[in-house]
């Protein structure tokens, strides 16, 4: 379900901005500097990293829904008393704790979306900086803008 609304958002979040059709968008890279270009590429490439972490963020959720770990570590930053759950690793197999331990699954978690929010802090800080915020169109712009808001 969260999949589902985050690309419903996206989807929406496209049509507001008014992204241009393929033909606008080739007169609109002629006019375009290769600093500029290349500023395009820094940015798109981190928003490709975004958009992968954001989504291994929500697949992340649906585990600690399913193990309902959100209540067995409700408090933040800390997990319980701990920084690091000492059951962290209890499962045997290993690869067990990244699916049915709960403080894996919470800890897991936690740091997908602090990695997330950093990423998103990060490809909005790059993207408006004072010397390269002039080479961006609009609809860049203004997604940043939305990146900004959201994280």
């Amino acid at each position: 379900m969260a999949l589902a609304t985050y690309g419903a958002l996206l989807w929406t979040g496209f049509d507001i901005l008014g992204i241009p059709q393929e033909a606008s968008i080739k007169d609109q890279v002629k006019k375009l500097s290769k600093d500029a270009l290349r500023h395009a590429q820094k940015l798109r490439s981190t928003s490709l990293v975004l958009a992968g972490l954001t989504f291994c963020t929500a697949a992340s959720g649906g585990l600690v829904a399913g193990n309902d770990a959100g209540r067995a570590y409700n408090t933040w930053p800390t997990m319980g008393d701990e920084w690091i759950p000492s059951e962290i690793m209890d499962l045997v197999p290993w690869q067990r704790n990244l699916t049915e331990n709960t403080a894996t699954v919470q800890f897991n978690h936690r740091i997908l979306g602090t990695t997330t929010a950093f990423t998103a802090l990060y490809l909005v800080g790059a993207g408006l900086s004072r010397n390269r915020g002039m080479l961006l169109t609009p609809q860049a712009r203004n997604g940043l803008y939305a990146v900004g808001i959201a994280a």
